[in-house]
């Protein structure tokens, strides 16, 4: 499963060389990094919680980073192994007499990325009908269901972004395969397991709005803004050119955002992605 392949990568390379490379260029205060350490070799799923530019997004692209590339069927919405092809699209083939090739799945492309929006839907996560291969086919014919981002997320990432912003009715249709059931396809009467690390963001007062099923699903880290004037010009330099900004405009710089974020009359400061862009 990914998760315990994951585990595996932490024990074979080491805690402090996975840290290395996780965080490589990334800047995070040291509880969070062993939070979310801890928290991958358990097998769990990971809530990241900040406010707006605290790089909550760049984390979770991160985490999907470390994936190694993997053997899939060719053609198959849920990249099942060559060895265990048993979901309805590689059984829809095998009856037909069609063989089953097999080719690799690059790591990067192991993530499936969700933008959160009160527009969202349940079928853009399950998958909805094809109507004219339905016509054509029968509803039951699996070629007649189009997969959603979670079955296509099957061994590997589900990035949920803006968590706190998908309708509950929508976040429901995640909770079996967070607490490790399986997904019920209607059309299809198929109950397809699923094996999916789930990681979402969202601001920190989200945990007071979603229902607790579902946060009892997830490890909460915590991010907040870095507050170390030297990690803060790491950060600018790092993604600034080489000349990019002077020492003393780039002491200013540092000591204007973070006056901003004790003042008194300002409810949020300037966040880590303003600070670069200002």
């Amino acid at each position: 499963m990914v998760r315990d392949e994951l585990r595996k990568t932490i024990e074979e390379i080491g805690t402090e060389e996975f840290k290395s490379r996780l965080f490589d260029g990334f800047k995070i205060e040291t509880a969070a990094k062993d939070a979310l350490i801890t928290s991958l070799l358990c097998g769990h799923h990971i809530l990241i919680l900040g406010p707006p530019g605290s790089g909550k997004t760049t984390l979770a692209n991160k985490i999907a980073s470390i994936l190694s590339d993997i053997e899939v069927v060719e053609g198959c919405p849920l990249n099942c192994p060559p060895q265990d092809a048993s979901c309805p699209w590689c059984a829809n083939k095998k009856a037909q007499g069609i063989s089953l090739s097999v080719t690799k799945l690059k790591g990067k492309d192991r993530i499936k990325r969700v933008q959160g929006s009160g527009g969202l839907v349940k079928e853009d996560l399950i998958g909805d009908i094809d109507i004219e291969i339905a016509l054509a086919e029968g509803l039951h014919s699996p070629r007649a269901f189009m997969p959603g981002k979670l079955l296509r997320a099957n061994r590997g990432v589900l990035l949920i972004d803006f968590i706190d912003r998908v309708p509950e009715r929508v976040l429901n249709s995640v909770l079996y395969p967070l607490q490790g059931d399986s997904v019920t396809i209607g059309p299809l009467e198929e109950m397809l397991p699923l094996d999916i690390l789930v990681v979402g963001t969202g601001e920190r007062e989200m945990l007071e709005a979603v229902s607790l099923d579902l946060a009892d699903c997830f490890d909460v880290i915590r991010l907040d803004y870095i507050n170390n004037p030297e990690f803060q010009k790491e950060i600018v330099l790092d993604n600034l050119p080489e000349d990019g900004c002077k020492a003393d405009t780039l002491d200013k710089v540092i000591d204007i955002v973070n006056r901003t974020r004790k003042h008194e009359e300002v409810l949020r400061g300037v966040s880590t992605r303003g600070m670069i862009n200002y």
